[in-house]
């Protein structure tokens, strides 16, 4: 019996010599677990770590600030045109795209089976399957919340949205965590609230849109719960594009009513939002699109408030319309508003104008009057602490009151403040730089977002505050102490947003927004290593405690103690740490035929052909000068090199993209002074549509093209297999349900072992690509896509890298995935054996037992070629048997 190559193999048990041909593609049905069950089984897998080991995480910390205004703005270059458009339903059609992809899988997978040549366990795509995938976390860093809701009168059940990583649940006050659906049709949550009348119902909306970020994540309307937030579902009412900005919801407080800023209104609903009604407002409507926030009066159904950019609003007949608040003096900027619950006649506003000012209103928000300016809560540091680079008031702002006491009150942005005197003086009580600097357990992360107080909250038996920001959620029992102790209640939630990540045998790193450089290993779980907002990272391949990561604007760090520990290795790189000469998440790699190398972008194109060199530093040399002086247009934003074969035979075939779309080549980049060639343009050209986001060099010579938009057609590779000349490019996003969604892709890599070089296919190549809309896979070069079922959720994936024979899925907002690449046996082998590629096992048997998850065995060397085994396989085992190259032949002899 022979098996084609990629086909699925039947292995067969007989006594005596038994001819090894039994069915590889074992069902599910024999692990005695549904697939659900494995899925939460590879979800709960990355443990969060014990107490002690989350305090040892918070010791290695850095003092690096992050600087949000600078990540969103580089977002919107990832997400904008030529034109710097973004659609604002460019979400909704790719969700709705994707969702028509999945159902044309599924109706393939039932005709293969109806046909016999599949199985119900899922279909195979580009030598993935479904139970292939896990989550690596991390689950005790965190990510950004906008908010929290609590059941008043179970509180030991709470929701949390995060702005990429959807809606998370917990049963025991945060103890654990868990998404309510992975595949949630939006992930941008950034308001909740629960119906207090009847707390199975609840309410999610959906876009970051507002807070000075156009660039953030898009919205998809309203999404309902009526089940206790167990399962979501969006009312069609929102699911146009006027409703992709909600950033705030309010409900009245017996439930009869809801309010909506959709970021260009007000909207009111008294059907649970089947309907909605655009409120009035006593100034022209335009002045609606400025509001942030939305109130009810805690105990009356017919009083609201509302908190704008430089306005404020009242309403008294539960929304409808709206009269302007008067403040004396007059503000500007972002205002945040609360009602103090036990007298609600008292208003306080957090504004966003001389750095932090706070005002009071005695008649329940009609007006105002300052209490408190000079504080600069939004821009100042503790002493000792590097000083702050911009205000962040327009992006961290959040305001409290003790429900028991109306001038006890919290106001949040980078640190915590609090007052017991309505607000007239304030003192700092957690402080991001004081933790970083001196290990404090009594502070927490930076940039609030959200405070909420326990249901039960009663001072002196139940003084519990819960605290959303951008490193997860925190919880402190003593808030009204001088000093309060803080838990971190970040377990298992996963929604860190990373930009970049690398790995090898000692350690996975990845670069992560506010969240600096995460270090993972098995044994110890994720741990900080570099506090900020972290970016591209890379491993050394020959020296696995070698790691390299980057900070902002190309601040690069090198680490010998595989990830530990990181220093600064980028003096004479003029361009690094400047926001005029390089990108906020600029571009860096190793050169993959001499890994001593390092090329990264500015403006102008670096190399250290020393990367490794402690004493001397590395040096720095720009060979490549700028195409213009504006970074937003002319940064580089990508760099690949030719990977050749055997290493180091490399003449310096080296590639970059920038911002505006440009590709320049070079064939001769190991000069001092390379010769440099725009390509982009060779006929037919690359569309002028975005932001080069990636370019991968195949071994064959093949230049794959990744770009940033919502545009149709954004993966594209030169259109033969010689680089030099090579006029041509082409699309390689396909059509129809087997085409890519119209949003930006910002990686590709293909399979190591599937790259043409060799194979003599030119369309065999396994690709994948990382999307705004989540991951895709092609088998065929990518004349057709297939979304994925159970790897990274519907979540921007930024980066795709291969470790060992595994492929790491890089997202931003659900953490790091893994997919197994395969065990590979070759009969021919001699020498140690680890499953790998080049250290593969020599009998079947041997791959087979290595199997410990689902798993493919790939039998290397061209074909035909025999396999006799007398084996006996564990029932438990769920793989698949695959001929990597040629035919494989199963048996002492074909038939």
């Amino acid at each position: 019996m022979k098996t084609p190559s990629q086909s699925r193999a039947s292995l067969f048990f007989f006594a005596g010599a038994l001819l090894f041909l039994i069915c590889l593609l074992l069902p599910a049905g024999l692990t005695g677990r549904s697939k659900a069950q494995q899925a939460s089984d590879r979800r709960e897998k990355p443990a969060t770590p014990p107490a002690s080991q989350q305090a040892e995480t918070e010791k290695k910390i850095e003092v690096e600030r992050d600087h949000p205004g600078e990540a969103l703005q580089f977002r919107r270059l990832q997400l904008q045109d030529k034109n710097g458009y973004i659609p604002p339903d460019g979400n909704e059609k790719a969700r709705q795209h994707v969702r028509r992809m999945k159902q044309f899988q599924e109706e393939r997978l039932k005709a293969q089976v109806r046909s016999g040549k599949n199985s119900t366990s899922g279909v195979q795509e580009a030598g993935f399957e479904y139970d292939s995938w896990e989550w690596l976390g991390p689950g005790n860093i965190g990510g950004r919340i906008r908010s929290i809701v609590i059941h008043p009168t179970q509180p030991a059940n709470m929701w949390a949205g995060s702005v990429s990583g959807g809606i998370w649940r917990t049963t025991d006050g945060g103890t654990s965590w868990a998404p309510v659906n992975d595949f949630m049709a939006n992930l941008a949550v950034s308001t909740m609230i629960i119906d207090p009348a009847n707390p199975n119902i609840l309410y999610a909306g959906t876009g970051e849109i507002g807070f000075r970020n156009i660039d953030a994540v898009r919205g998809a309307g309203v999404f309902k719960s009526t089940d206790g937030g167990t399962t979501w579902n969006q009312l069609s009412s929102t699911d146009n594009a006027n409703w992709h900005q909600v950033n705030r919801l309010a409900i009245s407080p017996n439930g009869s009513r809801l309010l909506a800023t959709t970021g260009g209104s007000i909207e009111w609903s008294t059907n649970g939002g089947n309907t909605w009604t655009q409120a009035i407002s006593a100034t022209p409507s335009a002045f609606f699109s400025r509001v942030r926030d939305l109130d009810f009066h805690p105990a009356n159904n017919n009083e609201a408030i509302a908190g704008a950019e430089g306005l404020a609003w009242y309403s008294t007949n539960g929304g409808q319309t709206w009269t302007v608040a008067q403040f004396t003096p007059a503000v500007s900027g972002r205002i945040e508003l609360a009602y103090a619950p036990s007298n609600p006649m008292i208003v306080y506003a957090s504004v966003n104008q001389n750095n932090g000012e706070i005002y009071r209103s005695a008649d329940g928000g009609q007006n105002y009057t300052r209490v408190n300016t000079g504080s600069n809560y939004f821009f100042s540091s503790p002493p000792g602490c590097p000083a702050p680079t911009e205000n962040i008031g327009w992006y961290a702002n959040t305001i409290w009151v003790n429900p028991q006491d109306p001038n006890f009150i919290v106001v949040g942005s980078v640190d915590l403040w609090r007052s017991s005197d309505g607000g007239q003086t304030l003192f700092r009580f957690s402080s991001w730089c004081d933790r970083d600097q001196q290990n404090q357990p009594t502070s927490i992360h930076a940039d609030h977002h959200v405070i909420v107080a326990h249901p039960n909250f009663n001072i002196p038996n139940n003084g519990t505050v819960f605290f959303g920001n951008d490193g997860g959620i925190y919880r402190s029992n003593t808030v009204t102490v001088a000093t309060p102790a803080w838990t971190a209640l970040n377990n298992n939630l996963g929604i860190t947003q990373f930009y970049g990540g690398a790995g090898n045998a000692n350690a996975i790193i990845g670069g992560a927004q506010d969240n600096g450089i995460l270090r993972y290993t098995p044994t110890t779980g994720w741990t900080i290593s570099v506090t900020g907002d972290g970016g591209f990272c890379a491993a050394d391949p020959n020296d696995p405690n070698i790691l390299y990561s980057e900070t902002q604007y190309l601040n690069f760090g090198r680490s010998t103690d595989a990830g530990v520990t990181f220093n600064s290795i980028t003096g004479g790189l003029t361009e690094a740490n400047n926001s005029t000469t390089a990108n906020f998440i600029a571009p860096f790699i190793l050169d993959p035929n001499t890994p001593n190398t390092i090329l990264a972008g500015g403006l102008s194109l670096w190399r250290s052909t020393n990367a490794n060199s402690v004493n001397p530093a590395p040096t720095w040399t720009a060979i490549k000068a700028p195409i213009g002086m504006a970074v937003n247009t002319d940064a580089i934003s990508a760099i690949a090199v030719f990977p050749s074969i055997p290493p180091g035979t490399n003449p310096g075939i080296i590639v970059v993209g920038y911002n505006n779309g440009q590709v320049w080549l070079t064939n001769d980049g190991n000069n001092a002074v390379p010769t440099w060639t725009r390509i982009d343009s060779d006929a037919p050209a690359l569309p002028a549509t975005g932001m080069i986001t990636s370019i991968t060099i195949s071994y064959a010579g093949k230049i794959y093209v990744t770009k940033g938009g919502y545009n149709a057609n954004n993966v594209w590779v030169r259109s033969t297999t010689d680089i030099l000349p090579s006029p041509g490019w082409q699309d390689i996003s396909g059509n129809g349900f087997t085409g890519l969604p119209d949003v930006p892709v910002y990686t590709l890599t293909l399979h190591p072992r599937r790259d043409s070089f060799g194979f003599g296919d030119s369309l065999s190549e396994y690709l994948y690509v990382g999307t705004e809309a989540g991951f895709f896979s092609s088998s065929d070069g990518g004349a057709n896509w297939s979304p994925s079922t159970a790897g990274p959720a519907n979540v921007p994936v930024n980066q795709l890298f291969w470790l060992g024979n595994d492929l790491i899925a890089v997202t931003h907002g659900r953490g790091m995935y893994r997919a197994s690449g395969g065990i590979y046996v070759d009969k021919f082998y001699v020498g140690p054996e680890d499953g790998t590629f080049n250290q593969p096992f020599s009998t079947i048997l041997g791959g087979i037992n290595a199997v410990t998850r689902y798993q493919t065995v790939w039998l290397n060397r061209l074909g035909p070629i025999f396999y006799f085994e007398p084996i006996i396989i564990n029932p438990n085992k769920r793989l698949e048997l695959r001929a990597l190259k040629g035919f494989v032949h199963l048996g002492p002899a074909v038939p």
